[in-house]
């Protein structure tokens, strides 16, 4: 037994992987056994295969909301937006309860910033409570891209009694160095760094708030970490927030190195 009763997370992610394997062999007509298969194909980097097994999953339950929400992420990652905007749509009219926030998600991903707060908006409108639809996370992260220092910092504050403190928090940083108030966002980034040491926020925000300074060789570094610890999301190689990185040879290699160029 493990300490404490919890199993480690490397002997969960073994015990994951073998069981999606296992679910995908013994059946795979089976919706979620392709769920299950395609969720560990993409968390290995392998996304023609992720691609295919949630395909897969859709065909076999055309109403599952789940399969969906998997699609649209990873259609968005591969950088294609309309396909990706369209079955954010689709989860979020399956269960607009559970993946309502796919669509403005992706909206946002897309760029097309006004779109997304609409949405995130009606939705708020509904339910701003929700926990699973984290329609103030939408508000954080358009918020942010744009500079909207006092929208970052409002949609934070309610994000944190929702999802926890961390979850939302440091793109005010990002937000302040679009504003051009660079020391309030180099403070940010201090406390950012400091979380970081204590596993309370990711590379890809310390990375974000980087690429706002204008610090590409110091954002490269921090997303380059992350793929050593294979702890990037696939939003990596589509968010605005990065989007000065771009053309950089150097941000292309990470790419490659995922698997998503």
């Amino acid at each position: 037994m493990s300490e404490g009763g919890i199993t480690p997370a490397s002997a969960a992610e073994k015990l994951f992987i073998s069981s999606a394997r296992q679910a995908a062999s013994l059946a795979p007509d089976d919706a979620d056994a392709m769920l299950a298969r395609g969720y560990e194909r993409a968390q290995a980097w392998d996304w023609k295969e992720a691609r295919s097994a949630f395909g897969r999953a859709l065909e076999l339950d055309p109403t599952s909301a789940w399969a969906v929400f998997r699609l649209s992420g990873l259609e968005v990652a591969l950088g294609n937006f309309d396909l990706g905007v369209a079955l954010g749509k689709r989860a979020a009219e399956a269960d607009p309860f559970m993946t309502g926030d796919t669509y403005p998600m992706a909206l946002a991903y897309a760029g097309r910033f006004d779109e997304a707060m609409a949405v995130a908006r009606a939705g708020l409108a509904v339910d701003s409570l929700s926990i699973p639809n984290c329609w103030w996370c939408v508000v954080v992260w358009v918020s942010a891209a744009r500079g909207d220092v006092a929208g970052t910092r409002l949609a934070q504050s309610r994000v944190a009694p929702l999802r926890g403190p961390a979850q939302a928090a440091y793109y005010d940083g990002i937000a302040l160095a679009k504003a051009g108030r660079v020391a309030e966002a180099r403070t940010v980034l201090d406390s950012a760094r400091a979380a970081y040491a204590r596993k309370d926020v990711n590379e890809v925000r310390i990375a974000g708030i980087y690429t706002a300074l204008g610090q590409s060789d110091s954002a490269l570094i921090w997303l380059g970490k992350g793929v050593d610890r294979r702890a990037l999301s696939t939003g990596m190689a589509t968010s605005p927030l990065l989007i000065p990185l771009r053309s950089d040879p150097r941000y292309l290699a990470l790419l490659k190195r995922i698997g998503l160029r």
